[in-house]
């Protein structure tokens, strides 16, 4: 009798205590919320790690409230993306201002402006950005970050001067298109995917691209020379839809804001070192440099204002602010 009723107690103990651990791990089961972001590379990628730094930070930041699943072209073609978080079918989206030229066409300042983020932010043309990016494309700006990380013109033949570059074909993109013109490159138009084969069969000579990321592609080995020094400025936005805003707790927020500037400051330093690295990677895998002198880069920018603005008086307001 005395061994049933304490069986019977240590029961009711037992149920007791799940009743009150179920009641109090509920809420903060509850409270964990995921959030989709896409990026425009595929996410093992050099360029799609470093957005995981941010997802990281929001993890630490928020503790373990807000996670944050990526997604890349494969799930989500890059052409779709800055429409996708638009209409909120993703929350949050690190893209580059070329994705979205078409809709923003001074969306390229950012990459040929030659003054700091912090200089962008003091003088007024950085909220400038933000308040048409939220306008055009719903959406807050988070975070901009790669400032910085330049591009080169790869080769697979060596030129000596500048004007040996014209004639060479070379794989063009939107941001390279005005700078190739001056130099009387033949532009080719080649996706991404097929700038291997294109460099493969010698259908182009080289390319334009920025310092990180080459050997993602696989081009690193039909690359023999670099053009120095770099021109212009890698640049990634990452945007938060003012659609998933609205479903967002004062805290959320908070926290995907606190973590975006922990994030930039600490991802400028990690892309220094990073850009390092990879110059001394380059040269000892025998990419050779190629040095046109310090006129060279200036003229690329010089020569993308003038293009942006001949069409546009909001270029040219930019251009005030952010070239110096």
């Amino acid at each position: 009798m005395v061994s049933s009723m304490s069986n019977m107690s240590i029961k009711h103990l037992l149920a007791s205590s799940l009743f009150v651990l179920t009641t109090v791990l509920s809420p903060l089961a509850q409270a964990e919320k995921t959030l989709t972001a896409a990026v425009p590379v595929p996410a093992d990628s050099v360029w799609g790690k470093v957005f995981s730094r941010y997802v990281e930070t929001v993890d630490n930041v928020s503790g373990g409230e807000l996670k944050i699943r990526v997604i890349g072209p494969e799930s989500l073609p890059a052409r779709e993306q800055i429409n996708s978080v638009r209409s909120g079918i993703i929350d949050i989206l690190s893209t580059f201002p070329g994705a979205y030229r078409s809709a923003f066409p001074e969306a390229n300042v950012q990459e040929i402006s030659n003054i700091s983020l912090d200089e962008q932010k003091e003088n007024g043309s950085y909220d400038k950005l933000k308040a048409v990016i939220n306008k055009r494309f719903d959406a807050e700006v988070l975070s901009t970050y790669a400032l910085g990380v330049p591009f080169h013109i790869y080769l697979n033949k060596e030129i000596k001067t500048q004007s040996d570059l014209e004639g060479i074909r070379l794989r063009s993109s939107e941001l390279s298109q005005a700078l190739l013109r001056k130099v009387k490159a033949q532009q080719i138009d080649v996706p991404i995917p097929e700038v291997f084969t294109a460099l493969e069969r010698k259908m182009v000579d080289g390319y334009a691209f920025n310092i990180l990321g080459i050997d993602d592609m696989g081009w690193e080995g039909m690359t023999h020379y670099r053009v120095d020094p770099g021109f212009y400025s890698t640049v990634f936005n990452i945007m938060l839809s003012n659609k998933s805003k609205s479903k967002m707790t004062d805290q959320e927020l908070e926290y995907l804001r606190e973590a975006a500037k922990v994030f930039e400051e600490n991802i400028q330093i990690e892309l220094k070192e990073m850009v390092s690295a990879e110059y001394k990677r380059q040269e000892s895998i025998g990419i050779k440099s190629i040095d046109l002198g310090e006129a060279f880069p200036e003229m690329a920018r010089q020569v993308y204002w003038d293009e942006l603005t001949k069409k546009s008086d909001f270029a040219v307001e930019l251009k005030a602010l952010m070239n110096k």
